[in-house]
């Protein structure tokens, strides 16, 4: 009886492992900070016209000049590509906010999205009277899918952290 309880607790602590680790929180960490800012709305149109990756993140996610204050982080985690092959992605957290830091508009990519259209990918906050702060939970941005075609994938289930220090 004693090695079955063992057994069981050994899968137990085993599943729950493997679980966590699957699960992990995403940390957005903190890449810049620019006043007299905005988003460049215009580059998300254009999404599928530009090569998936790194470069996305000057070419389509860098600020233009404007009248408020814009932040990029940038989380990088393992997963799984198209090819089923594990690599390295990088999601892009782009926030514009007013001077007292309260939310106006957020943006949330996957640099290295390669399935078409590229688009699919793009996340927008739908958040009210949110104030961006530290160690905040992506969740509170309430993002949502802005190019979808199945109701049941709308919204954004990852869980990350938003770190601007």
């Amino acid at each position: 009886m004693r090695k079955y309880l063992i057994g069981i607790a050994f899968i137990f602590l085993l599943n729950n492992q493997i679980f966590s680790q699957n699960n992990q929180t995403k940390e957005y960490k903190f890449l810049d900070k620019t006043l007299n800012a905005d988003i460049d709305y215009k580059a998300f149109y254009v999404l599928d016209t530009l090569s998936p990756g790194m470069s996305l993140l000057e070419r389509a996610f860098r600020p233009i000049k404007g009248d408020f204050i814009v932040y990029r982080f940038l989380a990088i985690f393992k997963g799984v590509s198209f090819t089923e092959e594990e690599k390295e992605f990088h999601d892009i957290l782009i926030v514009k906010t007013d001077s007292n830091n309260k939310i106006i508009h957020g943006y949330q990519y996957t640099l290295e999205w390669a399935e078409p259209p590229l688009e699919y990918d793009l996340f927008k906050s739908h958040c009210k009277n949110t104030y961006l702060k530290d160690s905040m939970n992506i969740k509170e941005l309430v993002l949502k899918r802005i190019d979808w075609s199945d109701k049941n994938d709308i919204i954004f289930k990852e869980d990350g952290i938003i770190k601007l220090k």
